[in-house]
């Protein structure tokens, strides 16, 4: 039976629309599928209703015909197609059975390998989230601040290093910015014209604005980033934009960074996060010690802790707890002052585990010895002149500091005897030493 044109008109668009999208070997019905299909459904309607006249062998079922030659070029399609591909495309959608959902997969060969690149070269890489963490008191904001102010004069680190110049965009939470960053960008030597502070978050629902949020804004973020092409970004303290977010879920977290590490891999910036550390001091591993869930540190390429010397109470350190893209550099010395952050050059000999452990926990390898060089030397209990005492360590490789640090731990008395050029002190172990 004839199927009425009407309804030809009205399906065969669909056919012509699938041929023209294959091979095909009959000639007329590739330039018919062809002229047919890019065109609109008004004129495709058109021209199959005069088609379906006049061509040889559809006249009386033409969409029949149609549907014919379309599974007939699918069955030469299958028969042609290669078990593999003959080479990787550079992105494939493939569909999953059972389910609408798509996987988007990249051929390996397609991707073009890139060096690191680093803000801090060695220590700090551009386009990754590094932490920051510590107790408080360290000096953590003065230090992120110190390595922004190198960043905006595009100044040298305390390495040596070369840092880039570029702007910076900081979000505070606890700080003034009048009278506390401001002043401590002023001390650093920052210059201030390419320094943005990140205060809120418009939204069109209301005409005032919000708090900046990870979970919800880190496209407001990098609107902000991409606008004063910045080179590093400072949110401090993490945990202060985490709103809404239970930052000891790895699921919530992983879901709150991986955005924002995307953004930075796009951008190119710096994402220099200040955090806490928990008050768990017996940990031995020292990713350990930071707060919140572990989803934080995994996050972070680089992660370094701020401690308190052990051989030097004024004396903090800068330390690698995690940098899995480069070697571990060595540790670096400060000290907080009323001009800021003043670096020095003096070697670091504890490492960040101890030093996280707490003062009885961070004695340096050479403190200890130091100690283990008093008790020989003084264990008679009798005294012994200091000259004799300094000349028997500098032979042993233990330094001055190291030296006097142990004298206070074990309780190492002083006395001097004789008077003018000829007056000697003498160190004994107090009764009551340790």
């Amino acid at each position: 039976m004839t199927q009425p044109i009407s309804d030809v008109s009205t399906e065969i668009p669909r056919a012509a629309a699938r041929l023209a999208a294959l091979p095909i070997d009959d000639e007329g019905m590739r330039d018919w599928a062809d002229r047919v299909a890019p065109k609109s459904l008004l004129e495709r309607k058109l021209e199959i209703t005069t088609q379906a006249k006049v061509m040889d062998g559809i006249e009386d079922d033409p969409l029949a015909y149609c549907q014919q030659a379309v599974e007939a070029a699918l069955k030469r399609l299958k028969k042609k197609a290669p078990a593999k591909p003959a080479n990787c495309s550079t992105a494939t959608t493939v569909d999953a059975p059972k389910s609408r959902k798509h996987a988007r997969v990249v051929c390996m060969a397609d991707v073009a390998p890139q060096a690191i690149t680093w803000l801090w070269p060695g220590r700090i890489p551009e386009a990754k989230i590094t932490l920051l963490a510590g107790d408080p008191g360290m000096g953590k904001t003065m230090l992120a601040l110190d390595i922004i102010a190198r960043v905006t004069r595009g100044g040298t680190f305390p390495d040596g290093t070369r840092a880039p110049a570029g702007d910076a965009v900081i979000l505070t939470a606890e700080d003034g910015l009048a009278d506390t960053i401001r002043p401590r960008l002023d001390a650093a030597g920052a210059d201030v014209r390419r320094v943005w502070v990140l205060q809120s978050v418009t939204t069109e629902d209301s005409g005032g604005g919000k708090l900046f949020s990870l979970a919800d804004d880190v496209g407001a973020l990098e609107e902000v980033v991409n606008e004063k092409h910045a080179r590093i970004v400072m949110i401090d303290p993490l945990d202060g934009y985490l709103r809404g977010v239970d930052s000891h879920r790895n699921s919530e977290m992983r879901g709150v960074l991986a955005p924002f590490a995307t953004m930075l891999e796009r951008t190119g910036a710096t994402g220099l996060c200040v955090h806490h550390l928990n008050k768990d001091a017996s940990s031995v591993n020292a990713m350990y010690r930071l707060g919140g869930s572990l989803a934080i540190v995994a996050a972070a390429r680089a992660v370094f802790g701020v401690a308190p010397d052990p051989d030097d109470e004024d004396r903090k350190l800068f330390l690698p707890v995690k940098l899995n893209i480069a070697a571990k550099p060595p540790g670096l010395g400060y000290r907080v002052t009323d001009r800021g952050v003043e670096w020095d050059s003096d070697p670091v000999t504890c490492d960040v585990a101890a030093a996280f452990g707490g003062p009885k926990r961070a004695d340096s390898d050479l403190v200890a010895a130091a100690k283990d060089f008093l008790r020989e030397a003084l264990g008679d209990g009798q005294p012994v002149a200091q000259l004799l005492i300094e000349e028997g360590a500098t032979e042993r490789g233990i330094s001055a500091k190291s030296l006097q640090v142990a004298k206070k731990s074990i309780g190492v008395q002083s006395k001097r005897e004789g008077f003018g050029p000829g007056g000697l002190w003498y160190w004994q172990l107090s009764p009551n030493r340790e």
